[in-house]
């Protein structure tokens, strides 16, 4: 490991002490960097860079992607995974993310396409929607109707 794989990995360490970090080196091309939650073993993510290790920390400590969530796809989807043209910069509002992880997206280009949960890291959020706060004549008022 060069010395500097071992400052990016000291830096990951220090900086998310929730997460044990590690790098697995491979026969060619780069290294995995890979991180578990210390309290849950099958919360684990894996990068083929420490940037996109700590970018999968950061979405990770954003917690999950919500109704009304903006969001950007951050990179290319391969090729074949849906007949809508999008790309690296779109954006779009997150309808519901299913039990299996698929996060389904209303893209602004009018498109409908939910990413499956392995390709999760290519969208990332860029502003919370109104997901926190509760919908009109959904809150409790205290008495029978």
């Amino acid at each position: 490991m060069t010395t500097r794989d071992e400052k990016a990995l000291a830096a990951l360490q220090a900086a998310w002490p929730d997460w044990e970090v590690w790098r697995v080196p491979t026969a060619y091309g780069p290294a995995w960097w890979c991180a578990r939650l210390r309290t849950d073993e099958r919360t684990v993510l894996n990068a083929r860079s420490a940037a996109g290790l700590r970018e999968l920390l950061e979405a990770a400590a954003a917690g999950p992607l919500a109704r009304d969530d903006r969001v950007e796809l951050a990179g290319r989807l391969p090729d074949g995974y849906s007949t809508a043209a999008l790309g690296a910069g779109d954006t779009g509002t997150v309808e519901l993310t299913d039990s299996l992880g698929t996060i389904h997206v209303r893209w602004d280009s009018g498109a409908r396409v939910g990413i499956t949960a392995d390709l999760a890291s290519l969208v990332r959020r860029t502003s919370a929607g109104a997901h926190g706060s509760p919908d009109e004549g959904t809150a409790d008022q205290g008495g029978a109707s």
